[in-house]
């Protein structure tokens, strides 16, 4: 969901953490903050017309293999790989460019 926050329109962005125990480089809670962290990082400074809402969630379903399932403002989809660029690239591709 796109939440108005005045001029900065909140993202809510959900990361799965079972594919990311999987298949990212991310095994342990603080391994996975840190990897969100990165995500965050990333977003903020391709897109700081944003505000993004990161939570970590699981899927339910059967994590493809390198992949990682995310939503992203309620609508889920599949990143290409299971690293930070994949997670922000697939997240970015729902936004139009600014």
């Amino acid at each position: 969901m796109i939440l108005s926050m005045g001029d900065i329109a909140e993202i809510e962005i959900g990361i799965c953490s079972s594919c990311m125990a999987k298949w990212a480089d991310a095994k342990t809670p603080p391994e996975f903050d840190k990897f969100v962290a990165k995500v965050r990082a990333e977003l903020q400074a391709k897109r700081p017309d944003r505000a993004w809402n990161i939570k970590m969630q699981s899927c339910f379903r059967l994590c493809p293999e390198e992949r990682i399932t995310i939503s992203v403002a309620q609508k889920m989809t599949m990143t290409r790989n299971a690293t930070v660029d994949s997670v922000v690239q697939e997240i970015l591709s729902f936004l139009k460019p600014v």
